[in-house]
């Protein structure tokens, strides 16, 4: 399911609006270096969770990523992301968990309604819903968000930023 089927809310018996669908959404990532592509995939995430429980990859994850020693470690990128959430007003809901495996806490946590994802994390959402199964628990609506393009038409991303390609901002560096 993507964005759009959400955007417009869903209707509630009565016919108005609900402002989020959804009452607990998670999502996931290292988000570092925090760029473009991060501000417009948490921005969806609170426009559809009344909560957004964010899974935050612990340092240890984040040794196999390219480029992973310009990685800042886990309390840095979890002060920058809480600075960024109460910018925008969100941080009270927000729940920060930090994750140890690619499933975090979404294969667990029963009161998880839908996982936010990109097309490059769409694998891990349907493994985490088969361990839900397992498990007896209902499955998570799962919704990819598209990735965020440069001026070139590639998706910005922190392995980019970290190879000096581009910038936070998406905008080229060196080809």
């Amino acid at each position: 399911m993507g964005f759009e089927d959400f955007k417009e809310g869903k209707e509630n018996k009565e016919g108005g609006k609900v402002k989020h669908p959804f009452k607990t959404i998670c999502c996931g990532g290292t988000f570092d270096p925090f760029h473009i592509g991060h501000k417009k995939f948490l921005e969806e995430a609170y426009s559809l969770g009344e909560k957004v429980v964010i899974g935050l990859t612990c340092d240890e994850m984040t040794h196999g990523k390219e480029v992973s020693s310009k990685i800042k470690p886990f309390k840095e990128r979890k002060k920058n992301l809480e600075k960024y959430l109460e910018s925008k007003g969100w941080l009270e809901r927000t729940e920060i968990v930090e994750i140890k495996n690619p499933l975090g806490t979404a294969a667990e946590n029963k009161k998880f309604q839908a996982i936010i994802v990109t097309e490059e994390t769409l694998k891990n959402a349907f493994k985490i819903n088969e361990e839900r199964k397992k498990r007896g628990m209902n499955e998570l609506t799962i919704i990819v968000v598209p990735l965020v393009k440069d001026s070139t038409g590639e998706p910005i991303s922190s392995t980019r930023i970290r190879k000096g390609e581009i910038n936070v901002k998406g905008e080229i560096l060196r080809k």
